[in-house]
């Protein structure tokens, strides 16, 4: 069975680079939502085996600009409660802390 992994990014233009390309040659199906800009309302949060939750030009305390990020700390509160893996970096880490 393959393993999944999905990728939550913050800006247009900044794919996952190295991270992404790392899981895809360890044979994982990778997923990137861009949540600023893709509806997080249909995602499952445990449904990937890994999440993770790159950085981004706004910060944690902003959720009221970005209401995006209300929905990722839920997703990401979700996936430590039921002992699934999250990967966070810069905000992403913000946001599991």
């Amino acid at each position: 069975m393959i393993k999944t992994a999905t990728i939550f990014r913050h800006c247009r233009l900044d794919p996952s680079g190295t991270i992404g390309k790392v899981l895809k040659g360890r044979g994982m199906a990778v997923t990137e939502i861009g949540t600023p800009f893709q509806s997080l309302d249909r995602f499952d949060a445990l449904g990937p085996d890994i999440l993770v939750v790159l950085g981004g030009a706004c910060g944690v305390y902003q959720a009221g600009l970005y209401p995006f990020l209300e929905q990722e700390r839920e997703i990401i509160k979700a996936r430590l409660t039921a002992d699934k893996p999250v990967l966070g970096i810069c905000l992403g880490a913000q946001l599991m802390a």
